[in-house]
């Protein structure tokens, strides 16, 4: 069935699919939820609620969430949860660590890696086939017209 397709309507039939790629990935970037920091901090192992100092008091954050250290996620109970770290302020308690969500922007920047090997991939792929395509053509062309000089 590819057989049958030319060049122009497979060239608009990728336009297409990466239009409604990019349409879907927009879409899900807008609906999808972030994950709640309390829902993942609140609750230790054992179920019950714990009195943590960012719910009773007002805090900063004083670094950014970022990944654990390997050592980290098999001891700190913060580290276990999801592999990612953030150290906060509060104002009576002090600097505390707790559990964070991975960063969107981590997700984004993986995802533009991954599309990004992906088309390149692909472009390098297409360019082998058409080379080799216009090749083939000419040994072909020049074929028939050493058989037609021949008078086969």
């Amino acid at each position: 069935m590819i057989e049958f397709c030319t060049p122009k309507r497979m060239t608009i039939a990728i336009g297409v699919l990466t239009v409604i790629s990019i349409l879907i990935l927009v879409l899900e970037s807008n609906m999808s939820t972030s994950t709640d920091i309390k829902n993942i901090t609140k609750l230790p192992e054992n179920g019950t609620l714990k009195k943590v100092c960012w719910n009773t008091e007002s805090y900063t954050v004083k670094e950014e969430c970022r990944p654990c250290t390997d050592y980290d996620k098999k001891i700190q109970p913060y580290c276990t949860k999801t592999g990612y770290k953030e150290i906060i302020n509060c104002v009576k308690a002090g600097d505390t660590k707790r559990s964070c969500p991975k960063p969107e922007w981590l997700e984004e920047r993986n995802f533009w890696i991954f599309e990004s090997v992906a088309f390149v991939i692909g472009l390098s792929s297409y360019s082998v086939v058409h080379f080799r395509r216009k090749r083939l053509d000419r040994l072909f062309t020049e074929k028939v017209h050493k058989q037609i000089a021949a008078g086969v």
